[in-house]
């Protein structure tokens, strides 16, 4: 029999977050302590018991995290290796679970076990917290899913669902997280994972088929910047002169569009300035510019030189950059491939 059989080791990872806080004069903060917490509240009430190897490479409040930080977290993971386990679990807060998430999908999409995030709305043995069945819901998965990839699992009003890790969308002020297009990739009940078998997500067969990829230590060095389209913005506040970044994902209105009417404000100028500093320019795009009505606004910015990025959710969108200009692919080419199920057009659009 193989060692999975007779005693199924998961890693365990904490970062901190929420789900790794304790609350002191009602001021939660990052605890490392807390792990010992979710871990005796799991072998209470979880009856066949995995072995774990734990290891906290970082403890923080996951809104402090940087993309230097996913270069840590990443690292300290492909130092352990994964022939030895089942899966890994990453315990995460929320505040930028998506992003994080998001990021390890494209290194970690074909490392050939389940990766799975988990965070919580409260910290450990506060009421209404579901720390301990988003974590019990991690491991069910683990230990019933026979394919690779990267996940997140999260409870809300007694639905446990799964996300695929580039298709996570931030959370709400109701503490819900959300899938881009609204189609999630499955759930757990009763400890079993019943995928959504809805046009656009991809099977467990297609999963499988992937071909196992250990990725390789990564070092974040190059920085990308981001920029959300809202009326009055003005251009001629990003300067560079002093940080200048590698390349720039500018997202669009719904309707494909963002201003071009007047100097400080236009897009266009924007453009012709990352042209003379040598930065790309990437477009997200929440439709595609070139279908359905098209606006002079969109004419004119199609014919900028920028890279148009369509059918992505800005969290994978701007952490797909960060591995293409931080690893030895070819970027451009990097961002139009689909590395892990992040390009998706909804049915409904189809």
């Amino acid at each position: 029999m193989t060692e999975h059989a007779l005693s199924p080791k998961i890693l365990l990872v904490f970062t901190g977050g929420t789900i790794g806080s304790s609350v002191k004069n009602k001021i939660a903060g990052a605890d490392e302590n807390a792990k010992y917490k979710l871990l005796n509240e799991f072998y209470k009430i979880y009856a066949n018991k995995p072995n774990f190897d734990i290891i906290q490479p970082l403890n923080i409040l996951s809104e402090n995290i940087t993309p230097y930080h996913w270069g840590v977290l990443a690292n300290a993971i492909i130092t352990q290796g994964f022939d030895k386990y089942k899966g890994v679990i990453i315990a995460h807060g929320t505040d930028t679970l998506p992003y994080t998430s998001a990021f390890f999908s494209f290194l970690f999409g074909a490392a050939g076990v389940p990766i799975v995030f988990v965070s919580s709305n409260r910290p450990v043995g506060k009421r209404g917290s579901n720390a301990v069945v988003n974590f019990c819901a991690a491991v069910d998965f683990i230990l019933g899913y026979e394919h690779g990839g990267v996940y997140s699992i999260f409870e809300h009003k007694k639905t446990i669902t799964v996300y695929l890790g580039t298709r996570l969308i931030e959370m709400d002020n109701r503490d819900r997280f959300s899938s881009y297009n609204n189609i999630d990739f499955g759930a757990m009940i009763n400890g079993i994972f019943v995928p959504n078998k809805t046009a656009g997500n991809p099977s467990a067969t297609e999963i499988k088929q992937k071909p196992t990829k250990y990725p390789k230590p990564i070092s974040i060095r190059n920085t990308i910047f981001r920029i959300s389209p809202y009326p009055g913005l003005d251009y001629n506040v990003f300067d560079f002169s002093q940080t200048k970044p590698v390349a720039i994902l500018h997202d669009l209105y719904h309707s494909s569009t963002a201003a071009t009417g007047f100097k400080d404000n236009s897009l266009i100028c924007f453009t012709e300035k990352c042209e003379k500093l040598g930065i790309d320019l990437y477009l997200r795009d929440c439709k595609h510019i070139t279908n359905g009505v098209f606006y002079d606004t969109s004419k004119a910015i199609s014919k900028r030189p920028i890279q148009l990025l369509s059918y992505i959710s800005r969290e994978a969108a701007f952490a797909k950059l960060y591995a293409a200009y931080n690893t030895e692919e070819s970027p451009i080419s990097y961002m139009q491939n689909d590395i892990f199920y992040e390009h998706f057009r909804a049915p409904s659009a189809i």
